[in-house]
């Protein structure tokens, strides 16, 4: 048979020739078949695989990997797992030395407020306002880029090798946003409970 292409895959060991149906029909009559579709930039995955259903086929995404490419994509997602576990905890660092600053910064104002019967909870309400406003642009800005720039970016770097859909999810968005409320939540008391360990009186003498 005249070879037609290649592609660089990670099915079967990257074992993949394209051939004439008719030959292989007559060579394996009872062989299967499977249909690649490329779809379009811009268009909508879920659009395609609802008209492929009502046309009586079983559509499925190619994003897996086969063989030895499992070990691989293994390796690279336990290494991403990593490295976001690394980010969490540089953000919880951040999250903690930003509340240290506003600390240092208005040490006299806290030492006032606790003269004046404020407790625990004053102290990490205006620690609070100082995180929320590092969190939240943070949330928009991230889901932002991930969305517009990292996304398809990614997506076309693997485009020779499987369609990987890097939109922004709902379940992802979520983890996304509750990781960063249990950093915040965590750095909030970590400060407050040092910082109301010091004296009202050395507050006020700062």
């Amino acid at each position: 048979m005249r070879v037609s292409g290649i592609v660089s895959s990670l099915d079967n060991d990257g074992q993949v020739a394209y051939v004439p149906a008719a030959k292989l029909l007559r060579a394996d009559p009872a062989v299967g078949s499977e249909l690649a579709v490329i779809v379009a930039p811009g268009a909508s995955v879920n659009a395609v695989d609802s008209a492929l259903a009502r046309l009586g086929g079983e559509p499925a995404v190619s994003t897996g990997a086969t063989a030895r490419g499992v070990p691989l994509v293994n390796v690279l997602r336990t290494i991403l797992r990593a490295v976001a576990v690394v980010d969490g905890l540089v953000c919880l660092y951040a999250l903690i030395q930003a509340c240290g600053l506003t600390v240092q910064e208005r040490r006299r104002t806290l030492a006032v407020l606790r003269a004046l019967g404020a407790g625990w909870g004053a102290v990490a309400r205006v620690l609070t306002g100082t995180v929320l406003t590092l969190v939240v642009p943070a949330a928009i800005v991230g889901v932002a880029l991930e969305e517009l720039v990292f996304g398809p970016a990614l997506s076309r770097l693997a485009i020779d090798y499987a369609v990987l859909d890097l939109g922004a999810r709902w379940p992802e968005l979520l983890a996304v946003v509750g990781g960063l409320v249990v950093a915040a939540v965590a750095a909030v008391a970590w400060v407050t409970r040092e910082a109301t360990r010091e004296s009202v009186v050395e507050g006020l003498g700062a």
